[in-house]
């Protein structure tokens, strides 16, 4: 059976790539043979390309965009431009085109799915090659069932949640000989709005991103209070961990709304979760129920987070957690 190219979006902020990107490689792989293709303007545009080729890839098409930010104009016509200079007039030659599941790749997978007459799956936590159809995996119904499904025309523009593909165990190498294509396209000035100018909500806090990050600890209605929740802050700092929580303590001005896990937040799978004050509501499970590892305090011993727990303690988290960081704090010192 022959393997066809998979179209694989590397998405960036400000010339840094996206974790994500690793993982849709590792994706690709397992349906055909990964293109990647990154679009930037001239100012990030080299640094990009280099980063890309420290990735196990040997085909690249970097694109350079019109200086100025259009929204996403400027990407998806140079998305748009690599699959069409990949399909060449012949359709079959490409399999997939795979971007991340953030809310900029969901738009431009749309768009190019109408563009091109393609299939378009959104949301997938799986990928296989079967008797020569890409077949995608989804989680449904809060995460209770899988279901399996695939296109009926076309290749599929696929979304694919962060780390529902494990990058490779190797730490990326620049492959010798990496092919890269350089391209430049046209943006109409009146294709879209131009953003004039952009501000981070957020105060970046210098943690890990949510969405990336190996080991999480999230905040619950529990914690009680705004104040509380630093207590949370203080266990993720001292762990290396990203902060989440529950739509309870968002909704109650816990926390900013951008760390909120679940069913209306984000869709995570670190290595450990360790959830404080959490009570398991499904909707918060739905975001975090595919951990590798989970931990739980809480002082109710109904509490459903205790059903999906590797770990569950029964107990008043202002007195656990600070039990946990001092223990932490001697095994490091013991250690160093």
């Amino acid at each position: 059976m022959s393997y066809k190219d998979v179209l694989v979006h590397a998405d960036h902020a400000e010339g840094t790539l996206h974790p994500d990107f690793s993982g849709l490689l590792a994706a690709a792989r397992k349906i055909g043979r990964p293109v990647a293709v990154v679009a930037a303007s001239a100012e990030h545009l080299d640094n990009l390309v280099e980063q890309v080729k420290r990735h196990p890839v040997e085909s690249l098409c970097a694109v350079e965009t019109p200086a100025g930010e259009q929204l996403i104009t400027s990407e998806l016509a140079a998305l748009t431009a690599a699959l069409d200079r990949l399909v060449d007039g012949d359709a079959e030659k490409v399999g997939a085109v795979l971007l991340s599941s953030g809310i900029k790749c969901r738009e431009l997978a749309g768009r190019l799915a109408v563009r091109r007459n393609m299939g378009l799956i959104i949301d997938a936590v799986g990928l296989d090659l079967v008797d020569g159809a890409v077949i995608v995996q989804q989680s449904v119904l809060g995460g209770q069932y899988s279901v399996a499904s695939g296109v009926n025309h076309g290749a599929p523009v696929i979304c694919l949640r962060p780390d529902s593909v494990s990058a490779d165990v190797n730490s990326p190498e620049t492959v010798v000989g990496c092919m890269v294509t350089r391209m430049g396209i046209a943006v109409p000035s009146d294709a879209d709005a131009v953003v004039l100018s952009t501000s981070e909500h957020r105060v970046l806090d210098g943690r890990p991103e949510l969405n990336s990050a190996p080991i999480v600890i999230g905040g619950g209605r529990g914690l009680n209070s705004a104040e509380n929740f630093g207590l949370v802050q203080d266990l993720a700092d001292l762990m290396g961990a990203a902060v989440g929580a529950s739509r309870a303590a968002v909704d109650a001005g816990f926390c900013d709304r951008s760390l909120q896990v679940g069913e209306t937040g984000q869709i995570i799978e670190p290595e450990l979760y360790i959830a404080v004050g959490i009570s398991g509501a499904i909707q918060h499970r739905v975001g975090m129920q595919n951990a590798k590892k989970i931990i739980a305090i809480n002082t109710d011993a109904n509490a459903p987070i205790f059903d999906i727990a590797d770990l569950g303690i029964v107990g008043d988290a202002f007195t656990v957690v600070p039990q946990l960081m001092e223990a932490l704090r001697d095994r490091a010192g013991a250690t160093s």
